[in-house]
């Protein structure tokens, strides 16, 4: 049997009592973070609702549905009286949380059985995983002491409303153009290579003049970054990408990703490309020691224990308002190729000089429109972070700059490398 009703405000939780004797209690922001319908999921499966664009509080209209055999015996929202059910499955109603017209009807989710257990945080879930898979996850050297850079050099850091630094294609002909290149990665995270030719593949010959490219499996030694009918990456259409990590769900993430405008007609409007400094976080929150920021591509956070849910998005909530502090903001140009590094962001030697992964950059795009058959198409590729940084270190031993001092500090790349 399923219960139904009106919700009431302190009704925050639904209580499950499944035909094994298990009973689950889902968090309602929980629910309304993960709804699958067509407008919070993509047909890529991944999330065009993010858990910060959700309701803070959200609040259920109604429950509809039917007992699922040696499935779901029934659910439970607090304070909620009986009705009878009358559809299979589970549909809710979300009451409104902002304004409403009457073109705009309340935003309902429907969930299989297999999708509710999915979202309870149960002892069950975690013990189907295999041992280990926990192991590795709860075990894995992932943290370390944080590295912080001297308060002298905190002033010289780059800004967000900072020039972003350019070099010339052409000048890529000689080591020395890759050298001014690379210190501009190393040292502000990102940078713009110009008149760079509207050739397909161009990309990949940009990037192999710093080092090997990488992390080819997937989406090729290039991929094309254009609106697609029928995408299998939600990057691959116009819809809007939150400031995220490329292949987070990767053991070791690629380190520099570059991006070249093959074709960007005037007609296209919107697609604004934006990038984040994580610098701050390192003097903020000075516990933060690593970090795979990626909500568009995100699972179920399946691991956490129910109780521990509204910590987590409350957690998670403040991270993203310090994410959007420092963003980058600017349109490529047909002809442009941005390079940024995702990775490293250890480059300074200090008393305790400790290798760490908090990330450098993330980047995300706005949605965009096309006009007239108006076309964005990037191309992209990806360096190995290792790579990246043994190349830039031979330039540099071979134009005698291997002793550069900063600051009173030798010049490091991070990773224990010289």
């Amino acid at each position: 049997v399923v219960y139904a009703g009106v919700a009431t405000a302190s009704a925050d939780k639904l209580d499950i009592e499944w035909t094994d004797g298990l009973r689950s209690s889902v968090d309602l922001f929980h629910l309304r973070a993960w709804c699958t319908c067509p407008q919070c999921e993509h047909s890529t499966g991944q999330r065009l609702l993010n858990i910060t664009d959700a309701p803070l509080a959200p609040r259920v209209s109604s429950v509809q549905g039917t007992s699922i055999p040696r499935t779901l015996i029934s659910i439970v929202i607090s304070h909620l009286p009986t009705v009878a059910p009358n559809n299979a499955g589970v549909h809710i109603e979300w009451a409104a949380s902002g304004p409403q017209t009457d073109q705009s009807p309340p935003h309902a989710t429907y969930l299989s059985s297999a999708a509710i257990r999915k979202l309870t945080s149960d002892p069950t879930t975690a013990a189907s995983l295999t041992p280990p898979t926990l192991a590795y996850v709860f075990s894995r050297p992932f943290f370390s002491p944080l590295l912080l850079l001297p308060k002298e050099l905190h002033a010289s850091l780059p800004s967000s409303n900072a020039a972003v630094s350019s070099v010339d294609f052409a000048a890529l002909s000689s080591d020395d153009g890759v050298l001014a290149l690379c210190e501009h990665i190393h040292r502000d995270g990102l940078a713009i290579v110009r008149h760079v030719p509207s050739v397909p593949g161009t990309v990949r010959d940009v990037a192999e003049r710093i080092a090997p490219i990488s992390h080819t499996h997937l989406y090729g030694s290039v991929f094309d970054v254009v609106a697609e009918h029928n995408p299998v990456n939600i990057a691959y259409t116009s819809e809007r990408l939150k400031l995220h990590l490329d292949l987070a769900y990767y053991e070791s993430p690629p380190g520099l990703q570059l991006l070249h405008a093959l074709r960007y007609d005037a007609t296209v409007e919107g697609g604004l490309d934006f990038l984040h400094m994580r610098w701050g976080l390192r003097y903020e929150w000075r516990q933060v020691t690593a970090m795979f920021w990626s909500p568009p591509f995100e699972g179920v956070p399946t691991r956490i224990p129910a109780e521990k849910l509204p910590a987590y998005y409350a957690a998670y909530r403040a991270l993203d308002e310090i994410i959007q502090e420092n963003v980058i903001e600017f349109k490529l140009k047909q002809g442009e190729l941005v390079v940024f590094n995702q990775r490293s962001e250890g480059d300074i030697e200090s008393e305790s000089a400790l290798s760490m992964d908090v990330g450098r950059m993330l980047h995300g795009r706005e949605a965009f429109e096309s006009k007239s058959d108006g076309v964005r198409h990037l191309q992209g590729t990806y360096v190995n972070i290792d790579d990246f940084l043994c190349r830039f270190q031979s330039l540099r031993h071979q134009h005698d700059k291997a002793n550069t001092v900063v600051v009173g500090h030798t010049l490091r790349v991070g990773n224990q490398s010289h």
